[in-house]
């Protein structure tokens, strides 16, 4: 299998104390922020798209924010403040004020589409997570990255087995081969989690006043913000893989 850029990005991010695919998702996503505030904002066709939109969604907006660019925001938002007043506007010279009235006002005003900002965080997180199922499956040196430092959270991990279910079922993945290296992943991953266990019971034991004196190491000081990031993904991630039921689904 050739290795392409996409195979160097997924095996530089494993063992980084995160999800490979949040670590990724989250850079893209930093990326295009940059880029559309600092190189795209005044792009027409960009901003026509998002202001279909009704804008960004909360997390990305906020995301957005943090960058700190009063001038882009104000060429991006006067947009969004403008239609809302427009909107408004037009309901009240209509005169209505009907219960049907209001909910269509209200359902205008609100999001009738993903975020810009999402649909690229869904479109890579389906190809990060195919192209890991097939170098799992393909490259010897990837697997044996992942077996000694990867750890998948348990939103991709979740994904990933809808997506091997439907190779499965499509006969993709039909080798006995490739079945058993799938188990392998799995058994991999059981062997991260058995350690993360420990480093949460060691933060536990030595808050004891019998063991005070221990000193806690490195990978246990950092156990309760790794266990979130298992739990739920990067922040954001969760959020974007809600409801996505249909992401196993062959292309």
């Amino acid at each position: 299998m050739e290795k392409h850029f996409v195979y160097h990005q997924l095996l530089d991010s494993i063992g980084q104390d995160t999800c490979p695919i949040c670590s990724l998702l989250n850079n893209n996503e930093d990326k295009f922020i940059e880029s559309f505030l600092y190189e795209s904002v005044c792009d027409r066709e960009l901003r026509a798209e998002i202001r279909k939109s009704k804008g960004f969604c909360n997390f990305h907006a906020w995301k957005l924010h943090s960058a700190g660019d009063p001038l882009a925001h104000s060429i991006i938002y006067k947009g969004f403040v403008d239609d809302e007043i427009n909107t408004i506007q037009s309901f009240i010279k209509g005169g209505k004020i009907f219960n049907r009235s209001v909910e269509d006002l209200a359902a205008s005003l609100t999001h009738k589409e993903k975020c810009r900002v999402c649909k690229l965080h869904n479109e890579g997180e389906k190809s990060y997570i195919s192209s890991f199922l097939n170098y799992y499956s393909h490259e010897s040196q990837f697997r044996d990255r992942f077996d000694k430092s990867g750890l998948l959270c348990i939103p991709h991990l979740s994904m990933m087995l809808r997506i091997y279910m439907q190779r499965k079922l499509y006969r993709f993945w039909h080798t006995r081969s490739e079945a058993g290296r799938f188990d392998a992943l799995l058994s991999a991953q059981i062997e991260k989690l058995k350690k993360l266990s420990f480093d949460l019971g060691e933060i536990q034991r030595k808050n004891d006043y019998r063991f005070a004196l221990e000193q806690l190491t490195d990978d246990e000081k950092s156990a309760w913000t790794r266990v979130v990031k298992h739990q739920v993904g990067e922040p954001g991630m969760s959020d974007n893989i809600k409801g996505e039921q249909n992401a196993g689904k062959a292309e």
